[in-house]
């Protein structure tokens, strides 16, 4: 049977031996101890850092937390009652978007961000024409998203294959492949047998 003990920071949980384990501690008391340690939260905030750069990644991430957080506050109304209370205290303590002037610094980059998530879809050079869509000619959303989606795809058969290449690129599609560049000459030969010396 496999040799059991408890907890050495006093939690109570009684862990079994594994070898692969390198402290006495349970798991939440490893990751307690770990995030009050700076130079590892240091190192875990770089590395979480260099992975969100991946737009793939980021975007997966964000889907995650936004869904498990609007199933948690579908199934617990305390929880949804706790975070309207807080929503209306900062509403009404002005340190959000009311503190913000018209145009100011934060306004502008909410902006951006909220134009990027909303409206990522659409290419910047078309985002113009969208616009005049909804607001000049007074189309509702979807259709003015159909009509750009067409002009998009008109746009797309007239490019080249390595324009529709770099296109895919630009979008995360695909990535870059390095071109394969040997470690080392392994041979004084050519693949003809020729001596590369005498080249």
């Amino acid at each position: 049977m496999a040799e059991t003990y408890p907890c050495e920071a006093g939690c109570g949980t009684i862990i079994t031996h594994a070898p692969y384990r390198k402290t006495r501690l349970c798991v939440p008391c490893v990751r307690s101890a770990n995030g009050r340690n700076p130079s590892k939260r240091a190192k875990g905030s770089i590395a979480m850092k260099k992975r969100m750069a991946d737009p793939v990644f980021k975007a997966r991430q964000l889907s995650i937390a936004h869904d498990a957080m609007r199933e948690r506050l579908a199934s617990d109304p305390e929880l949804r009652a706790r975070q309207a209370d807080i929503c209306r205290a900062l509403g009404k303590s002005g340190a959000g978007r009311a503190a913000q002037g018209k145009g100011s610094e934060p306004r502008r980059r909410a902006a951006i961000t909220r134009r990027q998530t909303m409206l990522g879809w659409c290419p910047p050079h078309l985002l113009p024409e969208y616009q005049r869509m909804i607001y000049s000619k007074r189309m509702k959303a979807a259709d003015a998203r159909a009509a750009i989606e067409e002009l998009m795809r008109k746009e797309e058969a007239n490019l080249s294959p390595f324009e529709k290449q770099l296109l895919r690129i630009r979008n995360g599609e695909v990535g870059i492949s390095r071109k394969f560049v040997p470690e080392r000459n392994v041979s004084p030969f050519t693949l003809g047998g020729v001596g590369s010396g005498m080249l």
